[in-house]
């Protein structure tokens, strides 16, 4: 709508420009908030010609109108309008306008937030946004005047995330963990650097940031779903250490080889979902869906608020009009049983449960479950009890202000699915169009990968991310251990930060050395130990079955330069690096944020879609954060 809006004023502005400026009057100035931060992407529109323009990233704004308009008008989303007469008998003028706040349903503009660290989760206590979608968010900025605190405020809260430290190979040669598919965090940080905000360190998991990205990588080419590739370079922050670069690729289904889905979507109505970047963003969403579904497939729509409730039983794509109607009827109001909703949702799933099909729960909500079922735990419990049904269960997360990343994290992780946050209508368009199949057509579940480092090459290494995804060594061998899945063309991006055993760095041990591990690593003489830095194992399940296989290779001791990888590999590189840059990692200190760009930069390849782009806007805009802070 932005962009539609944006060329009507500008074809306005042209016509106008053709037939002569000899009668006309050049205005400029700034929009401000009532708090005196700029306000971006604000329509300005003089009347009664209706020549406009949107507000600049610094809240100015230029336009040339006839002399035989009266006065402008300023709009934005959340705030009252505001009409400003000016004198017509002037050529230029310069008008420097201010917007009050208007409160909608208890959604207001941030202005400022607040963290609080409690024990085991991190509280973030913020004003939520009602305006335009959060990656078209103003950014704001105290010039003037001190932001006051928001007359209301909600939380959000994040899980407390730990970073990895470096593990001494002679106390512990092998690595663990559960692939992530997840990409919330991401959005999810775009939405806090697009508002001006730098991100809450716990709002960051580094592994979901790299795995935004399309790397191309080269699908399988035999029988396994999922095939496996490994590059291990230098490390550009540390060129003493090296990195140790793997990749997953899930095969991709064409379109005819896509299974029957039966689908079952859960939304949550209450009143917090009352806002423009909520339940109206859900809806929007959902329709995407709808036109890259098949006439063989089916929808239900379950709705949840002081209770829950049957929208529309399940229903065939033939009557796609029918399942439009439901979802647009949808409206806002109430407490939030959620517990409730989802009981509801897996009962109906069941129902109409189609074999060797998709069958899935798309749950769309702000996380806000305040009544029933509320802990992380009876959570847990519930949704593992309910995907022994072969159910899988993903997770839509909207909006700001009450958004509970840990709890969706929680419902994603447990119940075998995915989880997002649509922070504008483009995320929802790569969700539902441009990653279609990979969204909801797993081809493979529990991935899990785990790897031997060579203490003869190895002194040191550390997995970047993938905290709460680390499982025991015995869970590799463990059908019974649960890990995340992989959909039609997903990627995965697993970097590990390696110290090399002929570097002189102390590193800590936890146990006295071990004597015979000492042994090897001064007496070997055998070439397959000298070659090998380490060896690397994943296992996967096919999706309707419950025993895994497994895959194994060597990793060679041939280390290239960083700018030799591809410019994929160095771009997942460099996302990885600004992940840690976010969390203030020790492990980039001496690594500069304008070093991340420089070499982003350098390796953004073609990017049709612009998202590595976006990408490196987001570091420059983050470095200005941090500038003012």
């Amino acid at each position: 709508m932005r962009q539609l809006s944006l060329c009507f004023f500008c074809i306005l502005h042209f016509s106008f420009l053709l037939t002569g400026q000899s009668d006309s009057i050049k205005i400029h100035g700034t929009l401000y908030n009532d708090t005196g931060a700029e306000l971006m992407f604000a329509n300005i529109i003089s009347f009664p010609s209706g020549i406009g323009v949107e507000t600049e990233i610094d809240g100015g704004f230029h336009l040339t109108v006839p002399k035989t308009d009266q006065y402008l008008e300023a709009q934005y989303v959340g705030y009252s309008s505001q009409r400003i007469s000016f004198d017509s008998t002037k050529s230029e003028l310069k008008l420097d306008i201010h917007l009050s706040t208007r409160v909608i349903l208890e959604e207001i503009v941030v202005v400022g937030m607040s963290v609080k660290k409690e024990k085991k989760s991190t509280s973030y206590s913020m004003a939520t946004i009602s305006g335009k979608s959060m990656a078209i968010s103003s950014r704001l900025r105290n010039k003037k005047t001190k932001p006051q605190k928001p007359e209301i405020a909600n939380s959000e809260s994040y899980s407390e995330i730990i970073e990895n430290t470096f593990i001494n190979t002679l106390d512990e040669a092998l690595s663990t963990f559960s692939v992530d598919v997840d990409r919330a965090s991401y959005s999810n940080m775009r939405r806090f650097i697009n508002f001006g905000e730098a991100p809450p360190k716990d709002a960051i998991r580094i592994e979901e940031l790299i795995n935004y990205f399309d790397y191309g990588y080269q699908p399988p080419k035999d029988h396994h779903p999922v095939v496996l590739q490994t590059a291990l370079s230098s490390c550009p922050w540390n060129t003493d250490q090296q990195l140790l670069h793997i990749a997953l690729k899930g095969k991709e289904l064409q379109k005819e080889q896509l299974p029957p889905s039966n689908l079952v979507f859960l939304i949550d109505v209450s009143g917090s979902m009352n806002a423009p970047n909520k339940l109206p963003l859900v809806k929007e969403s959902l329709l995407l869906l709808l036109d890259n579904l098949n006439d063989h497939d089916r929808v239900s729509l379950v709705t949840y608020a002081g209770r829950s409730g049957i929208a529309l039983n399940s229903t065939s794509l033939k009557n796609k009009d029918k399942i439009v109607q439901a979802i647009n009827a949808l409206g806002a109001g109430g407490s939030t049983a959620g517990s409730e909703g989802i009981k509801t949702a897996y009962n109906i799933a069941q129902m109409n449960f189609i074999e060797k099909g998709n069958n899935r729960i798309i749950l769309a909500t702000d996380g806000d479950f305040n009544v029933g079922l509320s802990s992380n735990e009876d959570l847990k419990k519930l949704i593992e009890e309910k995907r022994k049904s072969e159910i899988f269960l993903s997770i839509l997360a909207y909006g700001t202000g009450n958004y509970q990343d840990d709890l969706m994290q929680t419902l994603a992780t447990h119940g075998n699915g995915s989880h997002y946050y649509i922070d504008d209508i483009s995320e929802a368009h790569k969700v539902f169009d441009e990653e279609f199949s990979g969204t909801l057509f797993p081809v493979a579940k529990d991935v899990k990968i785990q790897i031997e480092f060579n203490p003869i090459h190895v002194k040191s290494y550390r997995l970047i991310g993938y905290v709460n995804r680390l499982l025991d060594k015995k869970d590799f061998n463990n059908d019974k251990v649960d890990a995340s899945e992989i959909g039609s063309g997903h990627e995965v991006t697993a970097i590990y930060e390696i110290i090399p055993a002929t570097n002189k760095k102390e590193i800590p041990r936890e146990v006295d050395d071990l004597k015979y591990q000492k042994q090897i690593t001064k007496n070997s003489n055998k070439p397959f130990m000298e070659n090998e830095i380490a060896n690397i194992k994943f296992r996967y399940k096919n999706v309707k079955e419950d025993k895994s296989q497994k895959i194994e290779d060597i990793i060679l001791n041939e280390e290239i330069a960083f700018t030799e990888l591809t410019e994929n590999q160095q771009f997942a590189i460099c996302v990885a690096a600004f992940g840690m840059k976010l969390t203030d990692s020790k492990h980039v200190s001496k690594f500069k944020t304008q070093d991340i760009i420089h070499f982003a930069s350098n390796a953004k390849g073609a990017d049709e879609n612009g998202q590595k782009q976006e990408f490196i806007d987001l570091m420059k805009k983050y470095k200005k954060i941090k500038k003012r802070s």
